[in-house]
């Protein structure tokens, strides 16, 4: 973003060839600074104003919502019944096994029968209004890589053991297809790893698959068709 507008500061962004000018309006680029803006990343200060959002040709907005009870990071979530499930992570000393289910309609949070695992960077992924809570790492009994994988069912507010995934690994990426589910990627404190691996809920069954060409962790996926 400094290098875009650097460039449209100077009057050269035509010459480069990658947008007219006339097609970018500053006032909605993103530009991280300080609030004092003094210039940083070499910019004019005018230019290093504090924004919120990218959007050319509409404003987005944000809205503050209730906050979750529990702060963390390295947690996952998943939506079910327009209810999003905060599973896992890791607090300022210990790894998390908390659930808490966020209600959009109302701005209310409620909380959820613990995780029996405690867990960060793990992946979630719902098929058939369960939640799948897969991976991940913790500190419990040491540093621990994990394979496990535990079902959540919110209808009933329950957790099931289920089949452990071949390959423990924390930083994956997980997806689902046709009702299958796919662990991709990820580390176990080696290299990254390009492995792929299928669930099958309905099995409770894991498949090799063909592994991703670039080996990677803390990557993310999306499904398209």
């Amino acid at each position: 973003i400094a290098t875009l507008a650097r460039l449209i500061t100077n009057g050269s962004l035509a010459e480069k060839g990658v947008i007219p000018v006339e097609k970018v309006d500053i006032t909605k680029i993103t530009i991280l600074t300080s609030e004092k803006g003094k210039g940083d990343f070499g910019l004019p200060p005018k230019l290093n104003q504090p924004m919120n959002a990218f959007a050319p040709g509409q404003e987005g907005k944000w809205t503050k919502m209730a906050d979750m009870p529990t702060a963390r990071a390295r947690l996952s979530a998943g939506v079910v019944n327009g209810k999003i499930y905060a599973i896992g992570g890791a607090g300022a000393v210990v790894f998390l096994s908390t659930v808490e289910e966020y209600d959009t309609a109302t701005d209310k949070w409620t909380k959820k029968a613990n995780m029996p695992t405690a867990r960060g960077d793990l992946s979630i992924s719902v098929v058939n209004g369960k939640i799948y809570a897969i991976g991940g790492w913790n500190t419990v009994n040491g540093v621990a890589i994990l394979s496990t994988v535990e079902e959540y069912d919110p209808a009933t507010d329950k957790w099931t053991k289920k089949a452990n995934m071949p390959t423990a690994r924390m930083g994956l990426s997980t997806s689902v297809v046709d009702g299958k589910i796919y662990a991709i990627g990820g580390t176990n404190w080696g290299p990254e790893l390009s492995t792929v691996e299928e669930y099958d809920p309905l099995t409770d069954k894991w498949t090799k698959k063909t592994d991703m060409p670039t080996a990677r962790g803390g990557l993310s996926t999306s499904v398209v068709n």
